[in-house]
């Protein structure tokens, strides 16, 4: 049995992508105003993640090479923020920065995630039932959108 190749129109993708992005941040950003919860920093980067997907889009030549990368870049945060929500006794913070502590001249470095990491609450703190929703539905956002740059041969953007 053959498997069939779908056609994708590329200027389609691109809006499918601007659309669902845009749509996405809103209900984050409008969830946490309704609800008064304050987002963590992996709420917040996947955000700025959502947004960037969107803005790449309205430059199609350039954005269409950069999309997998930013998928890959939402793939990896959506993964720690599933693992932080997981485990969150296992972590003592939103972001493994303990590493890049360890570097030598990290002064300016450290500064900058003490910085960071004091934005919005905590990720270890609870977090409501919808949280617990939305961080997958990210990863299979990221996921799906990631399939014609996985399966070329299946799947052909022109």
């Amino acid at each position: 049995m053959k498997l069939s190749t779908v056609f994708i129109n590329k200027e389609t993708y691109l809006r499918f992508v601007l659309y669902t992005a845009l749509i996405l941040l809103v209900f984050g950003v409008g969830y946490d105003y309704v609800s008064g919860e304050s987002p963590c920093l992996l709420c917040l980067l996947q955000r700025g993640v959502l947004l960037l997907l969107a803005i790449v889009t309205l430059f199609p030549k350039q954005g269409i090479k950069l999309i997998p990368w930013i998928l890959l870049l939402g793939t990896m945060i959506g993964f720690r923020h599933v693992f932080v929500l997981l485990f969150p006794q296992a972590v003592t913070s939103c972001l493994p920065f303990e590493l890049m502590m360890d570097l030598q001249g990290s002064a300016f470095m450290m500064s900058f995630m003490d910085w960071l990491t004091n934005i919005g609450r905590e990720c270890s703190q609870e977090v409501s039932a919808v949280t617990y929703f939305l961080v997958p539905f990210l990863l299979t956002y990221y996921s799906l959108l990631a399939l014609p740059f996985l399966f070329k041969d299946r799947f052909k953007i022109q």
